[in-house]
């Protein structure tokens, strides 16, 4: 028998983006209740989910004070009486049948978690930023290897669009209380997941757009963030996290991880970063293929590096 599904977001100054998710989420007759949670203060988001609710009586809406996408994501599904619950992000959206597609993945084994497609979808490259086209195609990498084996969905764990049995959720909780970062805090669930048993499987038909966007100041800051968050995530899993890191440090060759090691040790490094960022560009404008997201790459680097520690 198919099992009832809900699904859970957790949303915060985005309120552009949800009328389009609700409709989309609702349309899918599967859903048995789509429950929001306004990571707050947030009154516009609060106020398009109040008027949306009015003509979707599956949707339910409510705020916490600010606490994180898990910790809020965890206040939802205490909310949900399904027997799956099918996590989004608040920029992705899905395809028609998604949730039906997850509830019957679900149908014959209880110790699942299903991770669905979310693919950029990038109308000019001319348009898109650097950021999300290093964004789309590192993703596209990732599925690629989910689907050949050569990664494990669990320990590679890449948040967005992905279901599982409510009562597993519970047990183990989005939010772990050793670690507290927003970047990698889906590898973390993904590491305790296995931990708890659970097996991870990619389904690429189970699709939804991502409408990623990061400006050039968004990116580097996200990277030093990320480069801080490894390092936690480093020291709460030690042995099973970090590896991605160094593998795309030895990539650069030793001349260029010098360089980055002494970049990311100035207080100019913001600055450097910036500057690699639009070199990339104007290379990229005048012929030379690839230079912009090569410069980011290094770019992104810096400020991880610098994010760590300078570790």
């Amino acid at each position: 028998m198919i099992p009832s599904i809900s699904v859970v977001l957790a949303t915060r100054r985005r309120a552009h983006l949800l009328a389009p998710l609700v409709a989309a989420v609702l349309g899918d007759p599967a859903t048995e209740e789509f429950v929001v949670v306004v990571d707050g203060p947030d009154d516009a988001s609060m106020g398009t989910l109040a008027a949306l609710a009015v003509r979707h009586p599956r949707l339910t809406a409510f705020d916490v004070p600010h606490m994180g996408q898990q910790r809020a994501l965890d206040a939802a599904i205490a909310r949900v009486g399904s027997e799956v619950v099918l996590t989004l992000d608040d920029d992705v959206l899905p395809d028609p049948g998604l949730v039906s597609g997850h509830a019957r993945r679900h149908q014959d084994d209880e110790d699942l978690v299903v991770v669905g497609a979310m693919p950029v979808v990038i109308g000019s490259q001319d348009r898109a930023s650097v950021g999300t086209r290093l964004y789309a195609e590192e993703y596209e990498s990732r599925c690629r290897s989910w689907a050949s084996g050569r990664a494990d969905v669990l320990e590679n764990l890449w948040g967005g669009n992905f279901s599982l049995r409510r009562r597993h959720a519970v047990a183990v909780g989005l939010h772990s209380g050793r670690y507290d970062h927003h970047y990698h805090a889906d590898q973390d669930f993904g590491f305790r997941l296995a931990e708890a048993g659970l097996r991870g499987v990619f389904d690429p038909s189970l699709r939804a757009v991502h409408l990623h966007h990061r400006s050039n100041t968004s990116f580097l800051r996200d990277a030093r963030r990320q480069g801080a968050a490894w390092r936690t995530l480093c020291q709460t899993h030690p042995g099973r996290a970090g590896a991605e890191h160094e593998l795309a440090a030895r990539r650069l060759g030793s001349p260029l991880r010098a360089t980055v090691a002494l970049a990311a040790a100035t207080p100019a490094a913001t600055p450097i970063a910036h500057s690699l960022l639009l070199g990339g560009t104007a290379l990229r404008s005048v012929g030379v293929p690839g230079a912009d997201v090569n410069a980011a790459r290094l770019a992104r680097r810096i400020m991880q590096r610098r994010g760590a520690g300078h570790s």
